[in-house]
């Protein structure tokens, strides 16, 4: 099992913080097996644990998070970021509004 390299409080800036958490709490084809997964799991549950605000950063920490009332808020607001086919990694999701 390979360590995750954290930086300190999982990133120097807020936008850092929750593009790792996100990074971490959604893992993909790169990770593998039970014990990775685990790791991620906690990390992601670490910078969350610290930061709680991330919670409520986007529309994609709020699903992510399980945080229903706070995903019926911003979809209530935009409705169309519903169909906005945007990842969480894109770098311009906070420039289309979806936040």
């Amino acid at each position: 099992m390979t360590a995750v390299a954290l930086p300190p409080s999982g990133g120097l800036t807020h936008a850092g913080r929750v593009a790792t958490f996100l990074e971490f709490a959604c893992w993909d084809h790169h990770v593998h097996g039970k014990g990775d997964h685990r790791m991620y799991d906690r990390a992601a549950g670490r910078i969350l644990a610290q930061h709680p605000e991330i919670a409520q950063d986007s529309l994609y920490t709020a699903i992510v998070c399980g945080d229903l009332t706070e995903v019926e808020r911003r979809l209530a607001e935009r409705p169309v970021v519903a169909r906005a086919g945007l990842r969480p990694h894109d770098e311009d999701r906070r420039q289309s509004g979806v936040e």
